[in-house]
């Protein structure tokens, strides 16, 4: 094992003045002295970091109990230097991204401790990912996938489990069951469709671009739907198949009129689950959607059982998370969140960082 250095280099949110939403916390790089790992802790290298949404939420500052100054990002691959006597060591682990959350699958459950995600919150205490280096208790490692390479490895984190939460725990979703994903493109639609697909589904994608839609079904989508063309659910409604002219789940990213737009497509008991409001409108429930017993659920990351479980079944399947930009070093993470500010991307953006392996990266 190298000799590790004194400090390390991070990137640090700063806060500027404004109104929520129209404010764009700066961000600057800072060194600082390497942390010793606390009792049960480890101290990891990271090789490799992705952004998410809530990320470009905070530096609006509309994400609530954001820390100023604080270390942004919560997904990150990295390997484990210290302490040597940890049975960690030298591995390469995808550390679970937020704490407070154990087992119960209704929500956090670790008494007398608040939930939080790792960057730019207060529960974590300010500390984030877009570093060379963080320290995590040992119990929230979970050995990365050996199929992924470190691009891979770090965007799946906070995407595949809100992906995998919705799908599974949420909407218990079953082979032969057809489902619609709205707005494609982002990091959880996209794993949420490469989840489904390996769970059995037949699935169907929703997004303002045709060029997301080919791309979706290049990667196991039946078809797909323009969002911003009037009677887009009618048109969905046509290429289901005629044995199962339905959709039973929808996984949703927009919000606002979705049950009224897709009640009508909806078998009987269908499940609505929803993980973001990109419409900026509040969910509308008809006497529709009443009478065919439907149901909206809200849901938001996932627990470290599921975390585990997800990361088990995605290496079983070999499932590999879709990256559709790396920006090299913390130099240029301005870059990568011009990337996300845009929406062009269909997949996830990550900043390398260190290195850990020299696997592929899918680069659409």
């Amino acid at each position: 094992m190298a000799q590790l250095p004194n400090q390390y280099r991070a990137i640090v949110m700063s806060e500027s003045q404004g109104k929520p939403g129209e404010v764009w916390h700066p961000l600057s790089i800072s060194n600082f002295p390497l942390p010793s790992p606390g009792k049960d802790q480890v101290l990891i290298k990271i090789n490799a970091v992705s952004l998410n949404h809530r990320d470009i939420w905070i530096r609006k500052g509309v994400h609530f109990d954001i820390a100023c100054p604080s270390i942004l990002g919560s997904d990150f691959v990295g390997t484990v230097v210290a302490p040597a006597s940890s049975p960690w060591v030298g591995k390469r682990v995808l550390p679970y991204p937020a704490i407070g959350w154990l087992k119960d699958t209704k929500g956090p459950d670790v008494p007398g401790k608040q939930f939080g995600v790792y960057g730019g919150t207060k529960q974590s205490n300010g500390i984030g990912a877009f570093a060379e280096y963080i320290c995590v208790d040992a119990s929230s490692c979970v050995e990365a996938p050996r199929h992924l390479s470190d691009e891979a490895a770090a965007a799946v984190p906070m995407a595949s489990l809100t992906a995998w939460r919705a799908l599974v725990t949420k909407a218990g979703v079953k082979a032969g069951d057809n489902v619609l994903i709205t707005g494609v493109g982002g990091g959880v639609a996209s794993q949420a469709l490469q989840l489904a697909v390996a769970l059995g589904a037949r699935v169907w994608v929703t997004s303002s671009s045709e060029k997301k839609l080919q791309m979706a079904k290049e990667h196991g989508a039946e078809g797909g739907v323009c969002y911003s063309h009037e009677g887009w659910p009618d048109k969905l409604k046509s290429m289901l198949p005629s044995s199962k002219p339905y959709l039973d789940i929808v996984i949703d990213s927009c919000g606002g009129d979705i049950v009224t737009k897709c009640g009508n497509i909806m078998h009987h008991g269908g499940v609505f689950v929803g993980y973001g409001a990109a419409s900026g409108q509040p969910v509308t429930i008809t006497m529709n959607a009443i009478d065919k017993n439907l149901e909206y659920k809200g849901t938001m990351l996932g627990s470290f059982a599921e975390y585990k479980t997800m990361i088990d079944f995605m290496g079983k399947h070999q499932l590999e998370p879709i990256v559709n930009n790396v920006v090299e070093g913390l130099d240029h993470a301005e870059e990568g969140f011009q990337i996300m500010q845009k929406g062009e991307q269909f997949g996830n953006i990550v900043i390398k960082i260190g290195s850990g392996d020299a696997g592929r990266t899918r680069r659409s």
